[in-house]
């Protein structure tokens, strides 16, 4: 219908638009006929709309058209209305749907289902699998990546293609998964609406948020590109996958941090039935019953608790406890019921049943430990990060640097960092999920002078003072954009300029310009080594906090 619209007000101008061929008033109003139109819909009574649908646009155009003209082509008697198949799409032939056609152009235009890798149901996987079945390691894609590899497949120089995406598919681990089959077909973005949210008419409907991608095969011309964002349309050289104007690069996870920061890891993982995890309550009444056993408990933190300013308890027993410790009745019947959990569990229970009186997985610090949180709202300037003291166990909800340096703390917690994370990190519905693999260890860091160094941990000390002054707030409250107290977001801002001259001297006008500094530097074949000049008075620095 807008196509239709655009030729309307064409004619009524006298203008020539490149799409069209000249335009004869007394011919039919429009050279866009309903049997140029093709589709596949699964569902049965939406395909018989989809029809009805066409009808109906052709009458209100030819309506608007009379009211312009005052003459028109009539709708009635109804003539054919398009190739409007009933069927899979991704079983069905798309060439025997819309057969090719040599001298004109074809645009391929949908909005795919929406459903993610862990929600989809056995026909879905088993069509992701036929559709997929020559390519390999896509069991983590959305449902929707099918439609794009498939539309990939079958255009051609004449032809383009735009759906309207999950966001899902321009982040995360998806992003090297997809777009490496998706450029094997020699195919090109050449424009794309940045994240919105998108809501139909369905009841109850939360919207999602989504983008909108156009794909072509890639010109060896000099065709224009857009990005449009925020009711801005810019012209770019190129549309990478995450939807920068930089070079196609796919960042995958990283074992260790391409720059040599510390390393990060997830927290400890109970794999135990419920059995070493207390609520306050809970572990009074325990000790009530048994108070030798107070000593073994230990303040647990995950997400959750970071963000609320608050904590449970877990009994926490070393390795040469053990033997005092089973000595304890009731610390004895709780080690026997972890163990009967984990033998009676899956293989990573079973892996660590020898050992009922820890967690799966033991990390601990010696001097302090910066903790963020995995999953945190898309509404927060910054994702609230936290120096927790040596005693407090960290549980797998977060992300922890054990025995970091103070500096470390500074950098992840800048504006930089976080746009980083906001373009290449994986979300949960439309909140970021920070991961090591992909959040930390690909960011690139330039080297760091002792010089900034000291004014890193400056700034890293000015932001906790600024905190303590609110100790009212919890974490989650005080990083929320309504709540967030001046003095905390003004230490923030100091720290965000320190940070940003660590890559430019003239510091960034806006987002794009950062991301597109952090692309270039990401660049291969480049390898990342910061040159190590933490010194002395640093580790003491940092030693302060433990």
């Amino acid at each position: 219908m807008e196509v239709i619209k655009l030729r309307q007000e064409l004619v009524k101008n006298g203008q020539q638009d490149d799409f069209f061929d000249e335009i004869s008033l007394d011919s039919s109003f429009s050279r866009i006929r309903l049997s140029q139109f093709y589709g596949i819909e699964l569902d049965d009574f939406a395909h018989e709309v989809a029809i009805l649908s066409l009808w109906l646009a052709e009458h209100q155009m030819n309506v608007e058209f009379k009211a312009e003209f005052g003459d028109c082509a009539p709708s009635l008697p109804l003539k054919a209305s398009g190739g409007i198949f009933h069927g899979n799409a991704l079983k069905l032939d798309w060439f025997a749907a819309c057969p090719p056609l040599e001298k004109e152009e074809v645009y391929i235009i949908g909005n795919p289902p929406y459903i993610g890798s862990k929600n989809q149901s056995k026909e879905q996987k088993e069509d992701m699998k036929q559709c997929l079945k020559e390519l390999t390691n896509t069991k983590a894609l959305d449902y929707i990546a099918c439609w794009f590899i498939k539309a990939a497949q079958v255009i051609n120089s004449k032809s383009a293609f735009a759906f309207v995406t999950t966001n899902s598919v321009c982040q995360g681990t998806q992003v090297p998964l997809l777009w490496k089959i998706i450029f094997n077909y020699n195919v090109e973005i050449f424009f794309a609406y940045k994240d919105f949210k998108w809501r139909n008419n369905a009841k109850n409907n939360a919207g999602v948020t989504v983008s909108i991608l156009g794909l072509r095969k890639e010109s060896k011309t000099s065709v224009k590109k857009f990005i449009f964002e925020n009711e801005i349309r810019r012209e770019v050289t190129n549309i990478n996958p995450y939807l920068i104007d930089s070079d196609n690069i796919l960042i995958d996870k990283a074992v260790t941090s391409i720059c040599d920061l510390p390393k990060m890891q997830v927290g400890n993982e109970p794999y135990d039935g419920g059995n070493l995890i207390f609520t306050d309550n809970e572990k009074q009444q325990f000790i009530v019953g048994s108070p030798t056993s107070e000593k073994y408990f230990k303040k647990l933190v995950g997400s959750n608790e970071l963000l609320k300013g608050t904590y449970r308890w877990c009994l926490w027993i070393e390795d040469d406890e053990l033997e005092e410790a089973k000595n304890i009745p009731e610390v004895n019947a709780v080690i026997d019921a972890v163990r009967i959990s984990r033998e009676s569990g899956g293989m990573n229970a079973r892996s660590c049943a020898h050992r009922p009186h820890q967690f799966r997985w033991v990390n601990r610090s010696k001097t302090n430990q910066i903790v963020i949180p995995l999953v945190s709202s898309e509404r927060r300037p910054y994702i609230p990060i936290s120096f927790i003291d040596k005693e407090t166990i960290i549980t797998n909800l977060g992300q922890v640097i054990y025995d970091a340096p103070i500096y470390i703390f500074s950098i992840i917690s800048s504006h930089i960092h976080m746009t980083w994370v906001r373009a290449i990190t994986g979300r949960l519905e439309s909140r970021i999920r920070y991961s090591s693999g992909i959040s930390y260890n690909t960011f690139p860091v330039p080297n760091i002078s002792s010089g900034k160094l000291a004014q890193l941990e400056i700034a890293t000390l000015n932001i906790i003072e600024a905190r303590e002054s609110y100790s009212e707030l919890n974490l989650g409250d005080m990083y929320d954009p309504k709540k967030m107290p001046d003095e905390v977001r003004k230490a923030h801002e100091e720290n965000d300029k320190l940070v940003d001259s660590l890559y430019s001297s003239k510091g960034f006008s806006n987002d794009t310009e950062r991301l597109e500094c952090l692309f270039s530097q990401y660049e291969p074949p480049r390898l990342y080594r910061r040159v190590d000049c933490l010194s002395q008075a640093a580790l003491s620095d940092s030693q302060r906090l433990s």
